[in-house]
């Protein structure tokens, strides 16, 4: 009995993360502006100076602006993002992620183990 209330519970917990959990936006390129912050001149030069950093480096920065959060906290979205995107390479874990969400006023950097 205690075993199907545990389940139960669990249940109860993790449905509700995984139906409202907000979808990530598709990896176009080193700047994904879904918030609109940028004018396409500004993105089009960060865009230009993160890949030339990527390639003198070997590190990959990305940028990523959205609306809001849609009740998922700062932190998971950040991390699912990095973890769908696979930012740097997957032997060196040399991924950045600096994500802005406008309607929450908030911002993270999400910094690959190996930086």
């Amino acid at each position: 009995m205690k075993k199907r209330f545990f389940i139960i519970l669990i249940c109860l917990l993790i449905v509700p993360v995984i139906t409202f959990a907000r979808t990530i936006p598709q990896m176009t390129g080193p700047v994904v502006d879904e918030a609109k912050f940028l004018s396409q001149a500004t993105n089009q030069k960060i865009s230009h100076f993160l890949k030339s950093f990527q390639a003198q480096s070997g590190n990959q920065v990305q940028l990523l602006t959205i609306n809001s959060l849609e009740g998922d906290s700062l932190e998971d979205f950040s991390i699912r993002v990095v973890n769908s995107w696979k930012l740097g390479h997957a032997d060196k874990d040399n991924g950045v992620l600096f994500l802005i969400a406008k309607k929450e006023r908030k911002m993270r950097i999400e910094v690959g183990q190996g930086l």
